[in-house]
């Protein structure tokens, strides 16, 4: 999967890869790959990473992948916060729900 390559522009990079989630929703076979990606690719958009980040989780192919993405979306959930807190507000505290209601409780801090 060329997105997870990280050697391609940004912006040409999402929205490529939003067509792709919006098709497949969260079943990729290098889903961890994009999840890491998209955290990398939150300082330059945070809007669409927590976008589509959201997306993927809503689409998962089972119940527990959310566990193995659980330090790269920290890491996009941060820089989503710092760099676009307004845009990003109702997108974090949808994915932050996500892990609450899983018992991640630590994922508040991150709202």
């Amino acid at each position: 999967m060329t997105f997870a390559a990280a050697k391609l522009d940004a912006t040409w990079e999402l929205d490529q890869f939003e067509r792709v989630v919006h098709t497949h929703r969260g079943s990729t076979p290098y889903i961890r790959r994009v999840i890491e990606r998209l955290a990398h690719l939150a300082e330059d958009d945070p809007v669409t990473a927590t976008r589509l980040t959201l997306t993927l989780l809503e689409g998962a192919d089972n119940e527990w992948n959310y566990l193995h993405w659980r330090k790269h979306v920290r890491s996009l959930l941060a820089v989503a916060r710092d760099n676009a807190p307004r845009e990003t507000a109702k997108t974090r505290g949808a994915i932050v729900d996500h892990y609450v209601s899983r018992g991640e409780f630590d994922f508040r801090e991150l709202l």
